[in-house]
């Protein structure tokens, strides 16, 4: 009890770093589009730029956590 298994610890990270980049990939998408940002209203395009930070942040969290347990 209280013993982490690193390897499924990290595989966890990592799953969820997957999803992260993936979801990023489509919200970047989205606000780097033009015809996304011309027909979406203001405060669908800010919803997505707010998501697309949000990812970007915790996906740099991700590769730190995986970053200290590799280390």
């Amino acid at each position: 009890e209280g013993v982490i298994n690193v390897d499924e610890h990290m595989g966890k990270i990592r799953k969820e770093l997957q999803k992260c980049q993936k979801d990023y990939g489509i919200y970047s998408n989205k606000i780097n589009n033009p015809n996304f940002i011309a027909k979406a209203t203001e405060e669908v395009v800010d919803e997505a730029r707010t998501k697309a930070e949000e990812l970007k942040e915790k996906i740099a969290s991700l590769e730190d956590s995986l970053k200290n347990f590799s280390a």
